[in-house]
């Protein structure tokens, strides 16, 4: 009979339905009343440069004295960063009470714009940002104060907006509807501007004039609908103003190519502030 009933038993436990894991939150998913992490900066390097330049033909002499930074931002959002902007420093100040920074270092621009992201600088597990200021004074030994901050733009999904016939365009602002329901002005800059690039067909510049935060990636497309190969610089307007200027590298474009734009339709912007104090100088 004992043996009956334990048989029983193994076969009821058995036949039992498993317990359903529980399923872990996402790192600094919120979780109850806890909050998600936020996005941080850390300060992971000094570099201090003193050297005089004391012979203007040697390259070893020409690094300007100075004390760079190295800068890691990380957080759980940072699969979801598309484009950063630049370190915007607003105290830099060492323990001699001395500031580091030079007046008006950053312009309304430097604080403004932003850069593409690619996806193989953040497999770390972190974005690496440089930025530098003046050296400290001799006599100091920590810098006292460090603030800052510097422009995140978030963003999930991108979509394509294809523009038939670019070359139709130069000297005009691009006009599309999903680029205006967008906020993103772009502008096609006539030839000879800017004044050094060559004036040819294999040359396009474009200007982007409002919301460029939205953008991803800008290629060409040929007649086959085939990618044309281009080559990106940043460079001035000759009124002074940034844009950017595309050398098509499979040769020129005609009325039958496309330009495609690769944008974010929503995306989230944050300043993500950058705090330190008493940091140890090398």
């Amino acid at each position: 009979m004992m043996w009956y009933v334990c048989l029983l038993l193994f076969v009821q436990q058995a036949g039992a339905a498993p317990a359903a894991p529980q399923d872990k939150p996402a790192a600094g998913e919120a979780t109850g009343d806890k909050k998600p992490q936020p996005m941080t900066v850390e300060l992971r390097g000094l570099y201090e440069n003193r050297q005089p330049t004391t012979s203007p033909d040697d390259p070893q002499q020409q690094q300007a004295p100075g004390l760079r930074m190295r800068m890691h931002l990380i957080g759980p959002r940072l699969h979801k960063v598309v484009r950063v902007g630049r370190i915007i420093l607003d105290e830099c100040v060492d323990d001699s009470g001395a500031s580091l920074l030079e007046p008006n270092m950053f312009s309304e621009e430097d604080r403004r714009l932003t850069r593409i992201v690619r996806r193989v600088e953040v497999l770390g597990g972190y974005l690496e940002m440089r930025t530098a200021v003046n050296v400290a004074t001799r006599q100091a030994a920590k810098l006292a104060k460090l603030r800052g901050s510097v422009r995140v733009i978030y963003a999930k999904d991108a979509t394509e907006i294809t523009i038939n016939n670019p070359l139709s365009l130069r000297g005009k602002t691009i006009d599309d509807p999903q680029l205006k329901k967008i906020g993103l002005e772009v502008r096609m800059l006539p030839l000879g501007d800017p004044e050094g690039v060559q004036q040819n067909d294999s040359f396009v510049t474009l200007q982007f004039v409002k919301g460029e935060e939205h953008v991803r990636a800008v290629e060409f497309y040929d007649e086959w609908m085939k990618q044309t190969r281009s080559r990106a610089s940043s460079e001035q307007t000759n009124a002074g103003e940034r844009c950017a200027v595309y050398q098509l590298l499979s040769g020129p474009l005609n009325e039958d190519c496309q330009l495609v734009i690769y944008v974010y339709p929503e995306i989230e912007d944050e300043r993500v502030p950058i705090s330190f104090d008493d940091v140890i100088l090398p």
